[in-house]
């Protein structure tokens, strides 16, 4: 499978045997892939006041809330 293919395929058209035998590491090919260099980046750091943020008892600004069907304008 192609590193490409990893994220593009839906899950449902992989076969349970092919799922389970996939392997966190790269094959050569994928290795000689430009787009290689990002995958042992590990987790970005996320902020403390970001961190802080997600803790419950911190709400939302409702200033900075927007309805779904808005998303588009918002990205």
């Amino acid at each position: 499978m192609k590193l490409v293919e990893r994220f593009t395929i839906s899950i449902d058209d992989v076969l349970e045997s092919d799922y389970l035998s996939l392997k966190t590491e790269l094959t050569k090919a994928e290795q000689a892939s430009p787009y290689a260099k990002y995958y042992n980046l590990g987790t970005a750091e996320i902020p403390r006041e970001l961190q802080d943020a997600l803790c419950p008892g911190h709400t939302m600004d409702p200033s900075l809330a927007f309805m779904p069907e808005d998303m588009a304008s918002h990205m």
